[in-house]
């Protein structure tokens, strides 16, 4: 059984531009809060229970200020519940957070959402099982104001592993995941059609004999996607008590609905601090642009104790991936990228020194930017990264910091440039915990939104009373 904590903080909105429109609902609740750069205070509403102990919230976003957040909900003893609240740009408000899927003695996990412009969604996330063989389910809505459809089976005897889903302009969501048992395994697609709700015939995206695991996916407005994941090769004993997980990443790419066949990009390499083996590798991650161009990233380690981003891209109406020169050659651990429909793609990652560096570019490749950091405070780490990117050359990205409000940094439209931090949350301190982001998105306009949970230990419920915190970190 999942252990659940018990985030509660009390709602506040605020605003802020990413790229050029102005508009961004923020949401902060005992599931989420969402800050911009302007720091123009609006109306304030729970989302959540304040009874309920809650994680895993997601969040998406179509056009005008529509968007869907989830999250995983517990009040008292037994199971979770999946709760969803859907904000309307009509009326410009947060739904009632009602249940979607609930069990009285099971928990459901790891819930993701994706939105079209229209406001058509698509949410899936695995019940809880006593098989190592796991099942996925998901529910669907054909536009912003339709209901909810009953929740469905998608598919049976997954893998443990990461996931991913994306969603085109059009309402058509596709599900990457690992399937097949120890002696053949095999990454997977399915599409979905959120206005008909129709899923596919499961597309075979690799397989082997060895382990696969955390398939990523990306596609464009019109259906071309990129997809990468891990193939095992193995682990070894590091000097420090450490292991060196090894692997190899492999891409396809769909052009015309049809998948390529796989290509090995290169050596992916991973340090485990931890000898059980239970921490979550990254595994690689991938980005596309409004054309169909992509590029896929992923930690390599050419020599010993030392991690480096590699890279490879693909051209828009092409299937053959082209290895790019290592846009970051210092440490970098748990990278990330995002891509504008434009094709200004920003790099994020945790450096070694405990802080949060980036660097952006095309993505193709050419004319990587300087790397521009954000060194980590005296009191502590940065960590939990998140990124997205918005129009033109905007980015967004928010982080945790020990014993410190959560950060959240915007890229301007026009450059290359980052703004002041803004720091969200509460201050950590009087039995009160460090806030921790949890999800970022972006709509078609550049309304940013951005969640996070905090928690308070407390033997009764109840809303924290403090106002939601908005001063600003000096720029770097």
């Amino acid at each position: 059984m999942m252990v659940l904590t018990s985030p509660r903080c009390d709602d506040g909105r605020v605003r802020f531009r990413l790229g050029r429109v102005l508009g961004a609902a923020v949401v902060c609740c005992a599931v989420a809060a969402a800050v911009a750069y302007g720091l123009s205070r609006s109306s304030s509403r729970l989302l959540s229970s304040d009874q309920a102990f809650v994680t895993e919230a997601q969040v998406a976003a179509g056009s005008d200020g529509d968007a869907v957040a989830v999250w995983n909900q517990q009040v008292g003893e037994g199971g979770s519940t999946l709760v969803v609240s859907s904000r309307n740009s009509v009326s410009g408000g947060w739904s009632r957070a009602h249940t979607l899927y609930g069990t009285s003695n099971a928990t459901t996990f790891d819930p993701e959402v994706v939105m079209d412009p229209s406001g058509a969604a698509v949410i899936v996330w695995q019940p809880e099982s006593n098989s190592p063989r796991q099942e996925i389910d998901g529910v669907m809505r054909a536009s912003a104001s339709a209901p909810w459809t009953a929740p469905a089976r998608i598919t049976y005897g997954t893998l443990p592993g990461t996931r991913e889903l994306s969603i085109d302009d059009h309402g058509n969501a596709l599900l990457a995941y690992t399937t097949g048992s120890s002696r053949s395994q095999r990454v997977d697609a399915v599409s979905v059609d959120a206005r008909t709700g129709r899923w596919g015939t499961p597309a075979v995206l690799g397989r082997s004999t060895s382990q696969l695991s955390d398939p990523t996916v990306a596609e464009d407005a019109g259906g071309q996607a990129v997809a990468a994941w891990s193939t095992s090769r193995g682990r070894v004993r590091g000097d420090e008590g450490d292991y060196r997980y090894n692997s190899w990443v492999e891409a396809t790419v769909r052009r015309a609905g049809l998948w390529s066949a796989p290509q090995r990009l290169g050596k992916e390499t991973q340090f485990i601090y931890d000898a059980s083996l239970d921490a979550t590798l990254n595994g690689p991650e991938v980005a596309v642009d409004a054309r169909g161009s992509g590029i896929a990233i992923w930690q390599h380690s050419p020599a010993r104790r030392r991690l480096i981003i590699d890279a490879a891209t693909v051209r828009a109406g092409t299937t053959r991936w082209k290895g790019l020169r290592p846009p970051v050659a210092r440490e970098a651990i748990a990278p990330q990228v995002a891509s504008s429909p434009s094709g200004w793609v920003t790099l994020a990652w945790e450096t070694g020194k405990s802080g949060i560096a980036t660097k952006s570019g095309p993505i193709l490749g050419c004319c990587w930017s300087h790397t521009r950091a954000f060194p980590a405070s005296k009191a502590g780490a940065d960590f939990d990264l998140h990124l997205v990117a918005g129009p033109g050359h905007a980015a967004a990205l928010a982080f945790a910091r020990s014993s410190r409000r959560a950060a959240l940094g915007i890229q301007s439209p026009h450059g290359r440039r980052w703004r002041k931090l803004v720091q969200v949350g509460y201050k950590p301190g009087r039995r009160l915990s460090d806030p921790i982001p949890l999800s970022l998105a972006v709509g078609t306009g550049g309304e940013l939104l951005a969640l996070w949970t905090q928690e308070r230990p407390s033997s009764s419920p109840g809303l924290l009373a403090s106002p939601l915190h908005e001063t600003t970190a000096d720029e770097r």
